[in-house]
């Protein structure tokens, strides 16, 4: 993006963001961004290995489950279908017979 501005309009227009401007991008990338990853890389070193893979496998599932409910925001078929094989493919690997002898 900025090497696509940089070849196009330029940088000129930025002057026009003010203080106030910069602390709302400041505030929204720290509390929507920063902090969650924050914690969820404080998490990841208190569980285990598989435990963790399994978090990160559920992330995209539940953020669309999250859409829909709070935000009423309908599942497209696409959505809904790599949500099922997402949750399918956790099943196998959690059953799979590797598994079944594995320390947890």
């Amino acid at each position: 993006v900025g090497l696509c501005k940089t070849l196009t309009t330029g940088w000129e227009d930025i002057r026009i963001i003010t203080t106030h401007d910069w602390l709302i991008i400041l505030a929204l990338g720290s509390v929507g961004t920063f902090i969650p990853q924050l914690f969820y890389f404080i998490g990841l070193r208190k569980i285990t290995a598989p435990l963790g893979s399994l978090v990160s496998s559920l992330e995209l599932v539940a953020a669309t489950v999250f859409a829909a409910f709070m935000l009423k925001e309908i599942p497209t078929g696409t959505e809904v279908a790599a949500s099922i094989i997402v949750i399918l493919a956790i099943a196998v690997a959690s059953f799979h017979p590797d598994n079944a002898n594995a320390k947890r």
